[in-house]
């Protein structure tokens, strides 16, 4: 009776033989209950991140506090290796900004890159936005369920 089971394997290929419960040219009786594990290859983990950006008197743990005076943003998300996941351009956030990203695989842990824009006045007083400053954030990613 042979039963199969299956584990993931980061050094096996998946449908390889990762193991077996009897040694290799064992001869056993009929009805001797063999076990072999089986390999689904290298396991996927998938992340998600909930970016959030408030305003300091709403903001909370975790949250990415949204400067005095800031009107929008430029909104970058990397992993690890600074390698792209998503970006949200030209974002209000004149009081809250919130968003979630997921299937993110292959990192737990990433970047938020954050380009600040304030509304200015010129001396003509002709009104317009322009660059504040530029913040670096290191976040931690969820598993995805």
């Amino acid at each position: 009776v042979v039963t199969v089971e299956e584990a993931y394997d980061d050094q096996v290929a998946s449908g390889k033989v990762i193991s077996q419960s009897l040694n290799a040219e064992k001869t056993v009786p009929k009805g001797t209950e063999i076990t072999i594990i089986v390999s689904k290859g290298t396991e996927t983990v998938s992340y998600m991140y909930t970016i959030s950006l408030k305003k300091a008197d709403e903001a909370e743990s975790g949250d990415i506090i949204i400067p005095d005076g800031v009107v929008q943003a430029d909104i970058i998300l990397e992993d690890k290796n600074e390698n792209l996941i998503t970006s949200w351009t030209k974002q209000d956030v004149q009081s809250s900004f919130t968003s979630k990203k997921t299937d993110i695989e292959g990192s737990s842990s990433g970047v938020v890159r954050v380009t600040w824009y304030k509304f200015v006045t010129a001396d003509d007083g002709t009104t317009g936005i322009e660059e504040y400053k530029k913040d670096t954030f290191n976040v931690e990613f969820k598993p995805q369920s």
